[in-house]
């Protein structure tokens, strides 16, 4: 046998070589489709643990808010933190978004706490100790519900108003005009100049028809004060709080939900236009009667400016 003329590369006899056109996915016999490389025969198949698998599957953890929701002035975390260590329960933890509509949201343990904050924010909101709006959030479904709380908060609040500083300032002054129109009918009692007697006369109508606009005026806050307090009570019949007689028709339409802010909305609303004691504000509900009972109705008037 001929030798080779090539020398031996291997520089140990026991070394091997491996093919270059050798694959270790290969399949055997000339199969198309290469093994993985995690292959493992059947019986060495054992299923294997995730350990994070369950915690991807897991149900939200239940919560429990409060969010204050942004008033007229801008949110400042020193009024935050101050207004929490004023409340009598406290929450777990808090967070505070000064860019947000939302100033602070208000972590609690259950839900009857966070119920229990609410309407003590609530309360001191009807107080005007901040200008933050209350609301509740949470994702599980609760059946006691923080309604009938404020509504015994809200138809003491009302009740407070209607006999408040404002309404007695007007009550004192119908009493003065009411005082000072006698005084004038004392004076036309009198034998005086005719002149005299005409400007006693023209005196005692304009206070007459002053007393009337106070008059009225008080008449128009306790009407919608009223049904404030109609729409609050238990037994109330929200489809026919709207209506009080054949001829007579509230200012304010509500439906079947509690919509707090706005109650409150309308409460401070109608405490200014009776503070602010505009003329237009005595005729309200006729003006409304009209339009509800007449197809056209024409509305015709100016507004005085005190110097101008």
């Amino acid at each position: 046998m001929k030798k080779s003329s090539y020398p031996n590369p291997s520089p140990t006899p026991h070394a091997t070589h491996r093919r270059l056109d050798f694959h270790p996915n290969t399949p055997p016999h000339g199969g198309s489709t290469p093994r993985p490389i995690t292959h493992r025969p059947f019986h060495q198949w054992r299923p294997r643990l995730h350990p994070h698998a369950a915690r991807l599957h897991r149900p939200p953890e239940p919560y429990f808010k409060v969010e204050l929701r942004l008033g007229l002035r801008r949110p400042s975390r020193d009024d935050i933190v101050a207004l929490i260590k004023e409340c009598e329960h406290k929450p777990q933890s808090f967070t505070f978004y000064p860019v947000d509509d939302v100033a602070a949201a208000l972590s609690y343990r259950n839900w009857e706490e966070a119920c229990d904050a609410a309407a003590w924010f609530w309360e001191s909101l009807l107080l005007e100790k901040h200008d933050y709006t209350p609301e509740m959030d949470s994702n599980v479904s609760v059946t006691d519900s923080l309604d009938g709380r404020l509504r015994v908060l809200f138809t003491r609040h009302v009740m407070k108003v209607m006999e408040g500083k404002e309404v007695k300032r007007w009550v004192e002054e119908s009493e003065r005009l009411s005082k000072e129109i006698e005084r004038v009918s004392t004076l036309l009692g009198k034998h005086l100049h005719i002149d005299l007697s005409n400007h006693y006369i023209e005196q005692r109508k304009g206070l007459v028809v002053e007393k009337i606009q106070v008059e009225r005026r008080l008449k128009e806050f306790d009407s919608a004060m009223d049904c404030i307090l109609k729409y609050l009570a238990e037994d109330a019949d929200v489809e026919g709080a709207d209506v009080e007689g054949d001829r007579s028709v509230n200012v304010f339409k509500f439906d079947g939900c509690f919509d707090w802010k706005r109650i409150h909305c309308l409460i401070r609303r109608e405490c200014r236009r009776l503070e602010d004691g505009l003329p237009i504000y005595a005729y309200r509900k006729d003006i409304l009667r009209e339009i509800h009972y007449q197809q056209v109705y024409l509305c015709d008037g100016y507004v005085f400016l005190e110097g101008r």
